[in-house]
């Protein structure tokens, strides 16, 4: 059996990620990582209870080979229709950060 990938529709909602400014001012300027580690920080001390100790955080990262994702193929297609509608809608970001996540899945 072969893995999929399905999304939801958005129904001509709102599109958000790459177009949210409060996101770009902090999330894709930069090391990804590093951004995805200041907001689990910032939630956790967002989190915490008035009058507690601080919570600890602790962070392993991991490299995944492609070759252990499912269907990679089927994701790399993804990004670059991704990328191809981040294109058409000017947010080069958007464009830059999923072409470049294809091409990590096609080099395997």
């Amino acid at each position: 059996m072969v893995t999929d990938y399905h999304f939801g529709k958005t129904d001509g909602g709102d599109v958000a990620g790459f177009n949210d400014p409060v996101a770009a001012n902090f999330a894709y300027e930069g090391n990804l990582t590093d951004s995805l580690i200041r907001e689990a920080i910032q939630n956790i001390i967002d989190a915490r209870l008035h009058g507690k100790s601080p919570a600890r955080a602790e962070f392993d990262l991991k490299n995944v080979p492609v070759k252990s994702l499912p269907n990679p193929e089927r994701l790399e297609q993804i990004f670059r229709k991704c990328a191809e509608y981040a294109e058409k809608r000017k947010v080069v970001p958007a464009a830059k950060h999923y072409k470049s996540q294809a091409d990590v899945l096609k080099s395997g």
